[in-house]
């Protein structure tokens, strides 16, 4: 009597297991960069605050501060002191915009927290710098960069005014 195997071979077996696990890491991939992306467009809904709430507090008091409590009566402080578990950046007021620049004018800073302990992580570095022009329109410069590894800020490229 003759009968037939019925079932897969090893091989095809190994080559739908190998299909398999290349679509996984693209899938894997792709959901890093639409998380980072959704964590960085964080940055966006922060700086539109605080923008909003140094130029009220400029237009009040006819000048700029770096102090984010001043600022707490326009807006509520995104972290400032040390990385919260609500946030993924820490996040720096600073009146200092670098050299030739006669307007007013102020930067905010924002730093990657690593996702677990959310303790600053120097390899994503975002700032924005604001200012007003002779004719009173408000100008915006902003730019993001990778950091290498431990330590330091360092200039931030696309961010010049």
């Amino acid at each position: 009597m003759n009968s037939i195997k019925k079932g897969f071979t090893l091989l095809e077996l190994l080559v739908v297991i190998i299909i398999i696990g290349v679509l996984a890491i693209i899938a894997l991939v792709q959901y890093n960069s639409l998380s980072e992306r959704s964590r960085t467009s964080e940055i966006d809904s922060v700086f539109d605050g605080l923008r909003k709430a140094e130029w009220t507090n400029f237009h009040d008091t006819g000048e700029f501060t770096n102090d984010p409590v001043a600022l707490s009566q326009y807006v509520e402080l995104p972290p400032y002191e040390s990385c919260q578990p609500s946030h993924w950046f820490l996040y720096s007021l600073s009146l200092n915009c670098g050299t030739g620049l006669t307007s007013p004018c102020f930067t905010l800073t924002a730093v990657r927290c690593t996702s677990g302990g959310k303790s600053p992580n120097s390899s994503r570095v975002c700032a924005a710098y604001f200012s007003e022009d002779s004719m009173g329109n408000q100008a915006k410069s902003r730019g993001c960069e990778q950091v290498g590894g431990g330590g330091g800020g360092g200039g931030l490229g696309g961010c010049s005014n």
